[in-house]
Parts: structure tokens; C-alpha cells; sequence
């Protein structure tokens, strides 16, 4: 299986559920799962979804405090229901995080292969790169797209 790349600058963003903030869809199956991008600029509550699981990374910021949850850095992930009462405290200043919800009953999160690199070059002073794996028991596939 070859790598697609999505340039997260070709993605349009999209208002939270509860209208604190933007997020950007990466890829998603209907009823299964979703994988977004999404920046956080102030202290709020997540929005709520019944029967979701999900798996929040920092991937850019000082970190941020999820009350109920735990202390976040750098590349760290939480992992919290869906329904469960969520409220992030940010260290200090933004931070832009990898989101990724499962449908319980229909999809399945899978870590078999992650990784993360810091690298020097590029357009930004640091850019970071993250690769995650899903294996969806649904038998969705979404369409393959590279956005450049």
C-alpha cells in the first residue's frame, strides 16, 4: 500500500459540533470513523458524542490540560469516550491536535504502526509528521484522494 499525502493547508475547515472552534476532516467512513485536524485557541468544553471513542495527539503547542483525562505535551495521546464530560485547559497559548473517533461496534482503532519524526527543513521551522493505521471492520473504504 502506497502512502497518500494530504496537505493539511487543501483541507476546508469545518465548525465544531458545539461551535467552539474549526476543525479539518482528513478522511472518514460514514457510521465507522473519522480522522480530523483541529486547533484549539481557548480553554473550552469538547463536544459530546454518544457511543464514540477517541484518541486526541498534540501535534503542535505547549500542550493542554483535558480535565477528566490527563496533562498533554507533545505527541502525547489521550484516549477518552465520546459522551464522557471533556474540558481542555491549554499550558499556554494554542495547539493544534490529530483526532480520531471510532464508532463502537463498528470500527476499531489499531496503533499497529506509529510514527512520529521532528525534522528541521521544510516550509515551518518544525514539521512534524504522523502516521496512524485503521483497521475498519465495516468494510467501508473511503475514496483514495491526494491533495497537493
Amino acid at each position: 500500500m502506497n502512502p497518500t499525502l494530504i496537505r493539511g493547508a487543501a483541507l476546508a475547515a469545518a465548525p465544531w459540533k458545539n461551535g467552539g472552534g474549526l476543525t479539518r476532516e482528513v478522511a472518514s467512513c460514514a457510521h465507522a470513523w473519522r480522522v480530523s485536524i483541529a486547533d484549539i485557541d481557548c480553554d473550552g468544553p469538547f463536544s459530546r458524542f454518544e457511543g464514540v471513542d477517541r484518541l486526541l495527539m498534540v501535534l503542535d503547542g505547549a500542550g493542554m490540560t483535558l480535565r477528566g483525562v490527563g496533562v498533554l505535551g507533545a505527541f502525547d495521546v489521550a484516549r477518552f469516550a465520546g459522551e464522557a464530560p471533556v474540558t481542555a485547559h491549554l499550558a499556554n497559548g494554542p495547539v493544534r491536535v490529530f483526532n480520531l473517533m471510532t464508532y463502537r461496534g463498528a470500527a476499531r482503532r489499531a496503533r499497529r504502526s506509529t510514527s512520529c519524526a521532528r525534522l528541521g527543513a521544510g516550509p515551518s521551522p518544525l514539521t512534524r509528521r504522523c502516521c496512524f493505521a485503521l483497521r475498519d471492520r465495516s468494510r467501508c473504504v473511503p475514496a483514495r484522494r491526494a491533495l497537493r
